[in-house]
Order: C-alpha cells, then structure tokens, then sequence
C-alpha cells in the first residue's frame, strides 16, 4: 500500500504518475507552480506504520495511535485550505513585509587612539600586536 504523500516525495525525484491508485490526476499545473489537487480522506495507521518504517522509527501501538489521529486532522486541514479558491493569489515567501529598522548614522565620541595604545600589552604602526596564529613565521 503507498503511503499517501507518496506522490509528493515523487515530485522532488522524478515526475509524479499520469493518475493516482484512485484514478484521478495526482497535481496539476498552474502559472508554472506545482499545486495538488487532491488530498487523501482519510489517513491509516498503515500509512503511519510505513512511513514510520521508511523513517526507521519503532512506534509503540499509542504512538502509532495518536500519530495517525495527528496526520489525519492537518490532511483534513490541508482538504480545507483546498476547497479555497487561490487562482488570483500571489505567491509569497513571508506573511509580512519585512523592513529593516535603523537608526540614523550619527558619529559621537570615540577614544583617542594613542590613549587606547598605550594600554594595549603590544602595539606597532599604530595598532594592536597580536602573536601569529595558524602556524604562521612571526
């Protein structure tokens, strides 16, 4: 039995197929964007057990149980988003505009650099010596 995202993880290595199990046409084109059609009605445990063993995940029966309750309430919420109609909505990488918030370049008061110098343990031409690093010749 195919888990029924399997047609997803097609996509990303090879074309899905022309039809699913069920006989109806697993995505479809639109404006260049990949879009499912379908979403499976209901989730098995059986589903949950394979996709748990592709995963390598040893699942107790409650595991298995509230998993398989969890995976089938977000399909059902992705078969809501589905009956939207979404034809004139832009696709978008961020729900909010971004903007960065800077506050104006002003100069202020800094150190004077012969003070801060003469502080340092080493100095030469006028900046900080620091002993060679990566097993570079001083």
């Amino acid at each position: 039995m195919t888990a029924p995202w399997a047609d997803l993880v097609c996509v990303v290595r090879r074309p899905p197929p022309a039809r699913t199990d069920r006989g109806e046409p697993p995505c479809q084109r639109t404006a260049g964007h990949l879009a499912w059609s379908t979403v499976p009605e209901r989730i098995t445990s059986a589903d949950v057990q394979h996709v748990a063993r592709l995963a390598r995940l040893q699942l107790t029966p409650d595991e298995l149980a509230t998993y398989t309750g969890q995976l089938d309430s977000m399909l059902g919420h992705f078969a809501d988003i589905d009956t939207l109609d979404l034809v004139a909505v832009e696709p978008m990488t961020q729900p909010y505009a971004l903007t960065n918030v800077l506050r104006d370049d002003v100069p202020g008061p800094t150190l004077d650099r012969d003070e801060v110098l003469a502080c340092a343990p080493a100095a030469e031409d006028g900046r900080f010596r620091v002993p060679p690093i990566l097993g570079e010749a001083p």
